[in-house]
């Protein structure tokens, strides 16, 4: 029997981290069922979903809680939720501006739609002073909201704010 736990790390990026990481895991018979990793500004940030043999979770807990340039910590999984409603995926682009995320994510909220996947950055724009907003959203929403009447209503929270669906697979 395998048993599986959820690892987040973050730290000073640096060549092979992925490298020791898989290489312990892979020592002690298990495997990354998924995983997020991104060097954020010189930072290692990770998620791991991580399925090892029972009889050999304790080592790798305990040899992933040894690494001292990470920070390391292990989560329980939680029971699965099985969420009602229809996935979804846009793309958010706008003139960057103070309360963006906050608007956003407070919209989706009212309406009960539920953010499974968000990706934000902030890039220069050419031939401007500000910069440009750009994220991509994978959201479930409840089945009776039309996906138009979201997209409309976070186009009317801020000027220049443009909001494109994603067809879902």
């Amino acid at each position: 029997m395998n048993s599986q736990f959820v690892v987040s790390i973050t730290g000073p990026d640096q060549a092979g981290i992925l490298t020791h990481l898989s290489s312990i895991t892979h020592q002690l018979g298990g495997r990354w069922l998924n995983s997020k990793l991104v060097n954020m500004d010189g930072r290692f940030v990770a998620l791991l979903k991580v399925d090892v043999p029972a009889e050999h979770e304790q080592a790798l807990r305990s040899q992933l809680s040894e690494q001292d340039d990470l920070q390391i910590q292990i989560h329980e999984l939680g029971v699965p939720v099985e969420r009602p409603g229809v996935a979804a995926a846009f793309t958010v682009n706008a003139t960057d501006q103070p309360g963006l995320i906050n608007d956003i994510t407070q919209l989706l909220a009212n309406h009960g739609i539920n953010i499974e996947h968000f990706d934000s950055h902030r890039v220069g724009a050419t031939g401007s002073s500000g910069n440009l907003f750009t994220a991509k959203l994978a959201v479930t929403m409840p089945a009776e909201l039309d996906i138009n009447t979201v997209i409309n209503e976070l186009e009317t929270l801020h000027e220049h704010l443009v909001v494109h669906a994603i067809p879902v697979m």
